[in-house]
């Protein structure tokens, strides 16, 4: 029987929160693997970060006694009343806050859904790039008690000077596989539009870790269908002698048509999996945003899943690996922004209103965007105010959003907050007036 999550008695200090990531990493069961002390899971709705492992050692034995976890909420659960995080236009975030609270479970099997959590200054740095919306990405700027993440906070056990092992983490090693995963579905759907027709084909091939292969499974719940797939390959041996060879590769496919499998799509590896840009490659520092009749790439899904069959010209995305290599097949049509003959599927209208950062629809948000673009123009840059007892100074300011950095941050917008909606900019203005 599986151990149950227990709360233990509160960290009493922030320090105690740290995980020891000198610690050699621990075998979970329902992932089989080694994962390390530092990595973050989610379980029984609650978001945790393994902070240590007790263990007992008879003779050459170690067996697992309980692990030590720390608790992170959401931001709007907290009772801070910091404006959520907005970095960019098209980039959405949800965010976390670290809390003194701390569970204990007896059995590793209890941890089996691994989550990820960044900070502000590494999405800065683009050091660890995901797509946006995906659901178990997370970022982290703040405590429980308001005061701001330390510059120590690492998002995986690799980054920390004590990690004891060569290898990556299981979490690094999977999230980086979702990255590349992701940036193969964007190739093939940000492509310009001089070769195309309305209905269009694409293919990509990489290397995973066969743990990757396992996540994806589990954490898109599709049925896997096993294929054989023979490979052909030319080598000049010695002699100077050009032989082919075949290979069998005993694979899986898993294959998303259903509007269903384009949310659980985008919610794994982000709205560019489906939807891309029907555009050559723009210059750096000068982005393209689709706009009125602009021309996109996307994946479309349908009501009914049909009957399986390999080779099919219906619409949907493929995934087909065997573990070591995973091929990508997409099968998407062009898509004109705003045309009469728009059909507008829910994944593009949620990438294109990210920035919206609210739901569509009511009386209070119509009213609210409208005041938006008015507000803007009545902050001015370097205007300074007192919040949470330390004193900001107006940064940036755009109809989208309102940015106050600290006075004398040398760190630019590392420690930045934001008023992104009607009401948080009409709080700034009172903070601004009760200042001066």
């Amino acid at each position: 029987m599986m151990a149950a999550l227990t709360m233990a008695a509160d960290f009493t200090t922030w320090d105690a929160c740290e995980p020891q990531y000198s610690q050699l990493p621990f075998f979970s069961p329902t992932l089989k693997s080694m994962v390390a002390v530092g990595t973050f899971f989610q379980c029984d709705n609650h978001i945790l970060r393994v902070v240590s492992q007790e263990v007992t050692t008879v003779g050459k034995k170690s067996d697992l006694q309980a692990l030590s976890l720390n608790e992170f909420i959401l931001l709007q659960d907290s009772d801070l009343s910091q404006a959520p995080i907005f970095a960019g236009p098209g980039r959405y975030h949800v965010e976390v806050v670290q809390t003194l609270r701390q569970f204990r479970v007896s059995d590793a099997s209890a941890l089996k859904h691994i989550v990820f959590v960044l900070s502000t200054h590494e999405l800065e740095l683009a050091k660890y790039v995901g797509g946006d919306g995906m659901e178990d990405l997370y970022v982290l700027r703040y405590r429980s008690d308001g005061k701001a993440i330390p510059k120590t906070f690492v998002a995986f056990p690799d980054d920390s000077v004590f990690y004891p092992l060569m290898e990556n983490s299981y979490a690094l090693e999977v999230y980086k596989d979702l990255a590349r995963i992701a940036d193969a579905a964007a190739s093939i759907l940000t492509r310009a539009a001089e070769s195309q027709s309305i209905l269009c084909t694409g293919r990509q091939q990489l290397t995973i870790h066969p743990r990757t292969w396992a996540y994806l499974k589990n954490k898109l719940n599709v049925e896997a269908h096993r294929v054989d797939l023979t490979t052909f390959r030319k080598r000049t041996l010695a002699g100077m002698k050009t032989a082919t060879y075949s290979q069998l590769h005993k694979c899986e496919y898993l294959r998303f048509e259903t509007d269903g499998d384009m949310d659980s799509l985008v919610k794994t590896l982000g709205p560019t999996s489906i939807l891309g840009n029907r555009v050559k490659r723009p210059k750096i520092e000068k982005p393209f945003a689709a706009e009125h009749r602009s021309i996109l790439n996307q994946v479309m899904g349908s009501d009914e899943r049909d009957e399986w069959k390999r080779r099919t010209t219906n619409r949907g995305f493929d995934i087909c690996s065997d573990g070591e290599i995973v091929r990508l097949y997409v099968r998407y049509e062009r898509h004109i922004l705003g045309s009469d003959r728009d059909i507008t599927s829910s994944q593009l209208q949620s990438c294109l209103n990210y920035n919206l950062q609210a739901p569509v629809g009511g009386d209070g948000v119509e009213e609210e965007m409208e005041e938006e673009p008015l507000l803007h123009r009545l902050f001015t840059h370097g205007t300074q105010f007192e919040y949470h007892e330390e004193i900001f100074e107006v940064h940036a300011v755009s109809p989208e959003q309102t940015t106050a950095v600290p006075v004398d941050d040398n760190y630019g917008e590392l420690h930045a907050i934001y008023f992104i909606t009607a009401a948080q900019k009409l709080q700034l203005l009172d903070l601004i007036e009760n200042y001066n």
